[in-house]
């Protein structure tokens, strides 16, 4: 990942010149975006050496533009005694173009020649890919304002999305308005206040928002960036910061609590992390105020992991590993949505490469039940950051390849399913008109899931029963299992509601004809106590009652 901390740094910055010489100290200070348009100036004039053919493939690799990686891999790794980074590129950049036959020799070619299990996931990934759900790309959008640095979605505080944005300084000046911030000393991450957030129904790369940056009474740290901020509904803040005190001594990052009304004021050195041999870089806070989730790792070890504190009768327990969730990669960046719905990113998991986001329910009793976020959510970038803002829309952070800088934000906003009700709502609806069950139409679900099992036999004909009776409409009944809590429940129901929703209007079915409920755990098919597998397995579903006017 290209930005996972935020960098602080002093060095001395040269102009982009026009030749090779500038192309490679470009190269060499890691500004591969602007390496790559010097590289590319140069081409038309001048011959390229091998080594800067290396230089201009590995940029590529590194800004994500895996297009043009593979096409200049694809010559590199047919030389003799290439370096081993290019076959893995070559494999890397195949997968995410979904030419995966050449992806499976090369990353296997390499796995094999450095001994790597890391690829064991995404080699694994190879055969079942193809069958993973994917929303439409059109309805991903970059978010508003986001600049040629570093830019980040972090929390969703009273509606309002909470934002870190890269600044820069000079010794004797702020430099904030430069684009790039090339002549900047110092860089720093600060946290903004975004709002009004926009609905679903509005453009987010042309309508205004109004971005104010949260002042810090009291930092604790002279020169100071922020790694992670994170709020509860209530104000109770927890952060992560790391940064230079006026003697030039770095301050690692640790994190800290306080609280934020019309100011943010940082009280203390947090409780949150009282194993020493720990660093911390991102942390977040449950709506409740109550339960606290980091990633750190130990100093020997360069993966980290996601730890869990709770507040008991007033005190915060000790970290403890949050061990089902948790994989021999990076599990890093936990967001919560609520009090018990967790987002986090890892490369440890099958995905599509880099940090890909998932999502887990801290309450479901089984936290190794993580479900892996669809495309365009996740690519085969680096995927993290995510925060819920409605039911069908999102915000996240990625560093894919046509963004504006080295991280950005993007919105997601799911297509439209018929209108959701509540369950009083629709029973109000149903006892005004006659309605039937259909008892040969069941969609079935997975334990904690909302992909389809299996497609009912007799579907396509009660879709043609259902066309040819124009006045007839259809209520899409959400159920779950018992295991878990309430509130985490009524969102599975709805969720695999509103899959069947979506294939039935895929297979041609008017949206205006289906209405969309979850009953959750609350009104089980099967009424048990205790439940067994089978018992819980005929409630995980999704029935359909006819209205018949």
């Amino acid at each position: 990942m290209k930005v996972l901390l935020s960098v602080l740094f002093f060095s001395a910055f040269l102009s982009i010149g026009q030749t090779l010489e500038d192309a490679d100290q470009l190269f060499n200070r890691y500004e591969y975006s602007k390496a790559i348009s010097a590289y590319e100036k140069q081409q038309g004039t001048k011959k390229l050496s091998l080594k800067q053919v290396k230089n201009l493939t590995f940029s590529y690799f590194s800004v994500g533009d895996f297009d043009r990686a593979y096409r200049m891999t694809d010559s590199l790794v047919k030389s003799p005694n290439i370096e081993s980074f290019f076959i893995y590129a070559h494999g890397y950049s195949a997968y995410a173009l979904g030419k995966y036959d050449v992806a499976q020799k090369y990353l296997i070619e390499y796995r094999t020649k450095e001994k790597n299990k890391d690829l064991d996931q995404m080699i694994q990934a190879i055969g079942v890919i193809n069958a993973w759900p994917k929303e439409p790309l059109a309805n991903l959008k970059s978010f508003t304002n986001n600049s040629s640095r570093a830019d980040a979605a972090v929390d969703v505080w009273k509606g309002n999305v909470i934002t870190l944005k890269e600044k820069g300084i000079t010794k004797t000046t702020a430099v904030d308005k430069n684009i790039d911030l090339i002549d900047a000393e110092f860089l720093y991450k600060v946290p903004y206040i975004v709002f009004p957030i926009q609905t679903q129904d509005t453009d987010v790369a042309s309508s205004g928002v109004i971005w104010n940056e949260i002042s810090v009474t009291n930092p604790p740290i002279n020169y100071m960036t922020f790694n992670a901020i994170s709020v509860s509904e209530n104000g109770i803040v927890v952060c992560n910061l790391s940064g230079y005190d006026k003697q030039g001594k770095y301050i690692k990052p640790s994190n800290y609590k306080g609280t934020l009304s019309d100011k943010l004021t940082i009280e203390n050195l947090s409780p949150f992390l009282a194993i020493d041999s720990l660093e911390s870089t991102s942390i977040a806070i449950n709506d409740g105020g109550n339960v606290v989730v980091f990633s750190a790792k130990p100093t020997s070890k360069k993966d980290s992991d996601l730890y869990r504190v709770e507040l008991v009768n007033g005190n915060w327990s000790n970290p403890s590993k949050i061990n089902p969730i948790n994989t021999a990669g990076n599990d890093v960046f936990p967001v919560f949505s609520g009090d018990s719905i967790l987002y986090f990113s890892s490369d440890g998991r099958m995905g599509y490469g880099g940090l890909d986001v998932y999502s887990v329910s801290m309450g479901s009793g089984d936290n190794s039940l993580a479900k892996h976020l669809p495309s365009p959510i996740n690519s085969a970038s680096d995927d993290f950051g995510m925060c819920k803002i409605t039911s069908d829309s999102l915000l996240f952070t990625s560093n894919r390849f046509n963004g504006l800088g080295d991280d950005d934000v993007w919105k997601y906003v799911y297509p439209k399913t018929p209108e959701i009700v509540s369950i009083k709502d629709s029973m109000d609806t149903v006892q005004k008109t006659p309605y039937v069950s259909v008892k040969n139409i069941v969609f079935y679900f997975d334990f904690d899931s909302y992909t389809i099992k299996e497609i009912p036999d007799s579907l396509s004909e009660f879709i043609a029963f259902l066309t040819a009776n124009e006045a007839y409409k259809l209520i899409l009944v959400g159920r779950t299992d018992h295991v878990g809590t309430l509130e985490y429940n009524s969102y599975l129901g709805e969720m695999r509601a509103k899959a069947v929703a979506k294939l039935l209007i895929s297979r041609g079915v008017d949206s205006k004809k289906l209405q969309v409920i979850s009953k959750g755990k609350t009104d089980p098919i099967v009424r048990c106590a205790p439940c067994d597998a089978a018992s819980n397995a005929k409630n995980r579903i999704v029935n359909l009652d006819i209205v018949i006017p």
